[in-house]
């Protein structure tokens, strides 16, 4: 006898063999542990799909990773804010290096090390800084709500019509 549990996602699950004079036929209870126990290696045989997907995709990223930062920039659009002049930036605002750090929520000690130049800021904060450059009253704004209220500044929605605006121009450059 030999029986075979067949199921569409998968071909052949179990074969079982018996010889004829050892086993005439699987009883009921029989066939349907043999399905149980199929069924399970179905489940494990998914899951070890799943995992090898995603451990694919890992080190695909990987590779990507060690492509970019061995000069491969096929295939790769990293956009890094360029250097923010700091130093000019706080003093066309009047600010002290205190009053610029408390303002726009920034580490003191960074701000003096990038003003004189013993730290470069990473890319999260030369792009707040590049906003703070170019904008300094939307951070303001956005870090200090009563600051916006005490300047009658009511609504955002011309500041996000502009964002769309140029948006739609940097799309299109």
């Amino acid at each position: 006898m030999i029986y075979i549990y067949r199921n569409e996602r998968f071909p052949i699950f179990l074969i079982a063999v018996f010889a004829k004079n050892e086993k005439a036929n699987l009883s009921k209870k029989e066939r349907n542990d043999l399905k149980k126990r199929a069924d399970g290696i179905l489940v494990l045989t998914e899951r070890d799909k799943a995992m090898a997907t995603a451990y694919e995709k890992l080190m695909n990223g990987l590779d990507e990773v060690e492509g970019y930062l061995s000069g491969d920039s096929k295939g790769h659009k990293v956009t890094v804010p360029g250097d923010v002049d700091i130093k000019a930036v706080r003093k066309r605002l009047g600010l002290t290096q205190m009053q610029f750090s408390v303002t726009f929520s920034l580490s003191l000690d960074n701000v003096k090390n990038w003003e004189s130049h013993r730290r470069q800021p990473e890319a999260p904060a030369r792009a707040l800084l590049t906003v703070i450059e170019n904008d300094p009253a939307a951070v303001i704004y956005a870090l200090h709500p009563e600051a916006a209220k005490a300047a009658h500044y009511k609504s955002r929605k011309d500041s996000y019509a502009r964002a769309k605006r140029a948006l739609a121009a940097a799309a299109g450059a």
